[in-house]
């Protein structure tokens, strides 16, 4: 009812621009407009009661996303169908479905990066809702009782019809693909940064280092291949199924379960490893993939040190190699990042007595982000080791609604002054650095209630 209704306006204020109204496009733009905000109306009170914000972006954003829909249904059905009955490895009929979903991408990062890509809205609750729905159904009545006269042009006022070079689903099309590269060279690592994306795996972890000169180090896995796929699907280009490192700081299932997956779905360049080793069904899965797939695989050592170019180094500050593989976290392979200024401390799940050997090595332990260890257990994240690092970003990879209360309030109150972020909160979360400055990005904002308190 509200949609035809709404679709009548804005075909008679586009009436008024010859121009915009012959345009070949119009027609399905203003169906779009319509429908989206026949829909936004419908569900604003539900949206604000279960999610307590709404999208003042969603509009626009629908009507360069909602034609490519369409296009995206067809071609992943055509790929999905062509790798059925194709024999061999038919992956290559993903690039049809490519160019639509990379667009899609675009403009949904496009519009939710706008400043006010949504609003808070709060305090909306079940009589709100039905106060709302009431006055809704109320002013439809209305409306239907008042056909809307149509604005018809005199035919000499009539624009004359604009030229179709190329028919419409060649536009979109070439439209689709000109995004698609736009979004593969936006989501590229800035040419002479260091990018570290601490990603989104419930929990566990699993971390995404890309050099400056384009290497790649993925280091532990997550707890499955279900969680660590999609993670780094967000970040690495389909066609480019790269790692040329993967490091395992211990052989724990949040740590070491997405690996055999890893394994099997990109081109592993070499495995740097913990030494410790457990029997679990977890291990089996991770030694039978590097097994199969002859993964060449070096024992983490302290002193290893790693030359990532433009002044990139990743140096290994433990285990020693005699550490005792019975106490697994103790055992996490613990490494610094640096260029220039900047660095990473990696901490695996390092318990208080970790910290502490750590701290007594002497070795320079200062950092500039500070990877919370175990996820912000109470064991770790000692007050002795917090000083000597002396951070100024802390990321706790953890998972929502945890069963063990990570992180705890005790070791927040440790970090307390400084900027912590959460993948439970944040989600994937990504630092760059050109050795002398820090680029944040977040895939969700913090909720507002969490940044007030």
């Amino acid at each position: 009812m509200l949609t035809p209704r709404l679709t009548g306006v804005f075909q008679n204020l586009a009436s008024c621009a010859p121009t915009i109204a012959e345009f070949p496009f119009t027609k399905m733009l203003l169906e779009v407009a319509a429908m989206t905000l026949a829909a936004t109306a419908f569900t604003l009170p539900i949206i604000a009661i279960n999610f307590h914000r709404v999208s003042l972006a969603a509009p626009f954003a629908n009507l360069f996303a909602v034609p490519a829909f369409v296009v995206v249904a067809i071609t992943s059905g055509l790929a999905a169908v062509a790798a059925l009955v194709l024999p061999g490895d038919a992956a290559f009929v993903g690039w049809l479905a490519w160019p639509p979903a990379a667009y899609l991408i675009t403009v949904i990062r496009l519009f939710a990066g706008l400043p006010v890509a949504s609003v808070d809205l709060r305090g909306i609750h079940l009589e709100h809702a039905v106060a709302y729905y009431a006055a809704l159904a109320a002013a439809l009545v209305w409306l239907n009782r008042r056909p809307l006269q149509h604005v018809e042009r005199p035919a000499a006022a009539r624009h004359p019809r604009i030229p179709r070079l190329l028919p419409t689903g060649g536009l979109a099309l070439l439209l689709a693909l000109a995004c698609g590269l736009l979004w593969l060279a936006a989501s590229a690592p800035n040419h002479g940064r260091l990018t570290v994306t601490f990603l989104d795996v419930g929990q566990g972890e699993a971390i995404l280092i890309e050099s400056p000169e384009g290497h790649r180090i993925l280091l532990d896995g997550g707890p499955s291949g279900e969680a660590i796929t999609p993670a780094l699907g967000r970040h690495l280009p389909f066609y480019d199924r790269r790692l040329d490192l993967v490091m395992l700081t211990h052989p724990q299932l949040d740590h070491i379960g997405g690996l055999p997956t890893v394994i099997d779905q990109y081109a592993v360049g070499r495995v740097l490893s913990s030494p410790a080793q457990v029997d679990s069904a977890a291990y089996r899965a991770w030694s039978d993939a590097l097994r199969a797939t002859n993964v060449p695989v070096v024992p983490a050592e302290r002193g290893q040190a790693i030359d990532l170019g433009n002044g990139a180094r990743l140096t290994v500050l433990s285990p020693r190699q005699t550490s005792d593989p019975t106490s697994l976290n103790d055992a996490s392979l613990v490494a610094r990042l640096s260029i220039g200024g900047v660095s990473f401390l990696f901490t695996g799940d390092i318990t208080a007595g970790g910290e502490s050997a750590l701290v007594r090595s002497g070795m320079d332990l200062s950092t500039t982000v500070l990877k919370v260890a175990h996820h912000g257990s109470s064991t770790s994240t000692s007050p002795a080791f917090v000083a000597r690092a002396s951070p100024l970003v802390d990321v706790i990879s953890v998972g929502a609604d945890n069963a063990y209360g990570h992180p705890t309030d005790e070791v927040l109150a440790r970090l307390a002054g400084d900027l912590v972020l959460r993948t439970d909160q944040h989600g994937d979360i990504t630092i760059s650095t050109d050795g002398q400055r820090l680029w944040l990005e977040t895939q969700r904002d913090i909720p507002s209630t969490v940044a007030t308190d």
